[in-house]
């Protein structure tokens, strides 16, 4: 089954540069090889149901090693 699943990482920190866990996020969604899209208020990924899931579990793992946290907002199948 193929999901798009769209997340956000916490704290959210204004409009200045990106900060470093949101850098660490975007960098495993476009090494996954998976469709992704970075906006202002969240990220998304979309891929096969299994595949995408591994990435967001990659992706919960990298914000937590400095203390910052992950919301993953919405995951639909398409």
């Amino acid at each position: 089954m193929w999901i798009v699943a769209e997340f956000t990482t916490e704290p959210f920190r204004g409009e200045d540069a990106l900060p470093e866990h949101a850098s660490r996020a975007w960098e495993v969604v476009q090494t996954s090889g998976l469709d992704g899209d970075m906006g202002p208020l969240g990220t998304m990924v979309a891929g096969e149901c299994d595949r995408v899931l591994d990435i967001l579990r990659e992706v919960m793992n990298r914000p937590g090693e400095s203390g910052d946290s992950m919301l993953i907002e919405t995951t639909l199948p398409h």
